[in-house]
Order: C-alpha cells, then sequence, then structure tokens
C-alpha cells in the first residue's frame, strides 16, 4: 500500500515536472495571481476609503440641512409668538365688550394651535423628502461598494483557458494593475454633490412652506384685528 502511494506520488512529480517543462507559462499565471493580489487588495481598500469618505460628505450634507432647517424654523416660530402677543397685547388694552374680546382670545389661540400642526406639517414633509434622497444616495454608493469591494481578479480567467492559452491570462492580470480608479472617484464625487443639490431643493420647499404658514398667519391676525375694531369698536391701526 505504502509503495503503491510512493508510485502514484512519484508519478505525480514527474507529470508536474513535464507540464513545467512543456508549458512553463501556465504555470507562471498561478504566479502572476499570486503576485498581483496584494496590490489588488492596496486598490480595493482604496476604494473602500473614498466610498466611506464619500458616505461621511453624504452625511454632511444632511446636518447642514438640519442646521439650517432648525435656525429657518427658529425664525418664523419665533415671527408667529410675536405676532400673537402683539394683537393680544391690542385686544387686552380694549376696554369694549368682554364677550367680544373673550371671543377673539379664543380665535388667536385656536389660529395658534393650528399654525403649530402647520410647522409640524412642514417637518413630516421635509422629513419625508429626506427620508427618499437619502435612501437614494447612500443606495447608490452601495451599489458601488458592492461591486468593487470583493475585487475582480479572477474575472482575468473569465473564457480563457490556462493550459491552451495562458499569456492572455497573465495579460489581463496585469491589466488588473493598471487599472485607474480615477473614473471612480468623480463618480463619487458627483453623486455627492447632486444629492446636495437635491437638498437644496428639499429645504427651499421647506422654506416656502414656511412662508406660507407665515402669510397665512398674518393675514388671520389681520382678520382678527379688523373685528377687533369693528365689532368690538376700538379703532386700532393696521399694520401695513
Amino acid at each position: 500500500m505504502a509503495y503503491n502511494l510512493i508510485s502514484v506520488l512519484s508519478l505525480l512529480t514527474i507529470i508536474t515536472i513535464r507540464m513545467a517543462q512543456r508549458r512553463p507559462s501556465t504555470l507562471e499565471v498561478i504566479d502572476d495571481l499570486r503576485n498581483v493580489e496584494p496590490y489588488d487588495k492596496l486598490h480595493r481598500d482604496e476604494v473602500l476609503l473614498k466610498l466611506h469618505e464619500a458616505k461621511l460628505d453624504a452625511s454632511e450634507l444632511i446636518s447642514d440641512l438640519y442646521r439650517n432647517m432648525t435656525s429657518i424654523k427658529h425664525d418664523y416660530v419665533h415671527q408667529a409668538v410675536e405676532g400673537e402677543d402683539e394683537l393680544l397685547n391690542d385686544v387686552d388694552k380694549n376696554t369694549g365688550d368682554l364677550v367680544c374680546l373673550n371671543y377673539l382670545r379664543t380665535i388667536v389661540e385656536h389660529n395658534m394651535y393650528m399654525a403649530g400642526i402647520f410647522f409640524t406639517n412642514c417637518i413630516d414633509e421635509t422629513d419625508y423628502k429626506l427620508g427618499t434622497e437619502s435612501n437614494a444616495v447612500y443606495g447608490e454608493l452601495y451599489s458601488h461598494e458592492l461591486k468593487y469591494a470583493r475585487g475582480k481578479l479572477l474575472d482575468a480567467f473569465h473564457l480563457g483557458n490556462i493550459v491552451i492559452d495562458p499569456k492572455s491570462i497573465s495579460q489581463n492580470l496585469i491589466a488588473k494593475l493598471e487599472q485607474s480608479y480615477g473614473e471612480l472617484v468623480s463618480t463619487l464625487d458627483s453623486i455627492v454633490n447632486k444629492f446636495g443639490n437635491r437638498l437644496g431643493m428639499v429645504k427651499s420647499l421647506y422654506t416656502q412652506s414656511l412662508i406660507n404658514n407665515k402669510n397665512l398667519l398674518q393675514l388671520i391676525f389681520e382678520i382678527t384685528k379688523r373685528q377687533l375694531n369693528v365689532i368690538c369698536r376700538h379703532k386700532l391701526p393696521l399694520t401695513e
């Protein structure tokens, strides 16, 4: 049994030596694969770093939107509260019909309640749009990550024949080293830039929603002042 095993191993050794002598390029392909792999890993690591940077850039754009929304919302809510205070002060100064004045106070309270709902609706609509855009950009980046993370070295063997035509496979492997990822970097930059532009549109729609709320509330305040003037018999100058 041991003798047969030794015989088989000896035969395989002889065949391998003869194969190496007759087809040295065939075995060199394996060496090429072994030599190229470390460089391919460096390329993949570089791509993954670029993808990570792109994700961080997208995250920063989202934070910028949040900061802008907070600042804008503070200004419009502050204006609404100031308008309410001014109107209620005018009502409190009036010495007319108490029932009428109390009713106007109730109207103001209800209108502010409706304004609060409007502000919430603005946030909800913006949150939905932001979620849609965020899912889109991170999904696009993730598709590129899947494409490049696993590497493409073995593609060099696709439809090739390591025994008959090893040289073409070796050339394919070498070509892998010469691949430039500059195009991918440009693509990632473009993806993030377009995402930033779309977030700019989200911000504009949010701002317009707040403006609409502000204009509606101002109109309601003006109507309430007219009611105070005409119905409650107290003359107040209308704001411009």
